[in-house]
């Protein structure tokens, strides 16, 4: 399900307006968005792998909307970069799989 959401005033950023809602079978959106299962689980590993080579700690992952790219950073008592490790997300649209 995603939702519609608008300012109810231009210069607002605190009051909005539902201005509709809509669903999707999870199934279908998945083929429109040409969602590919197993690279899922690939990703998933990949970034199980990278926490389990640190510490126990507190970590955050942060994704930059505009990049394809994961920044993973360490939490102690600020935010910081760990190692400055990037992970890049890459689709594999092979269907051979």
């Amino acid at each position: 399900m995603y939702s519609f959401v608008a300012r109810t005033a231009p210069r607002s950023v605190h009051s909005h307006v539902l201005v509709g809602m809509s669903t999707f079978n999870i199934a279908d959106f998945g083929e429109q968005i040409s969602l590919n299962v197993h690279n899922n689980w690939g990703i998933l590993k990949s970034l199980i792998d990278l926490c389990m080579r640190h510490e126990d700690g507190k970590y955050i992952f942060i994704k930059d909307p505009m990049k394809t790219s994961l920044r993973f950073y360490r939490v102690v008592g600020e935010v910081e970069p760990v190692e400055k490790e990037e992970v890049v997300v890459e689709e594999n649209n092979n269907d051979d799989e």
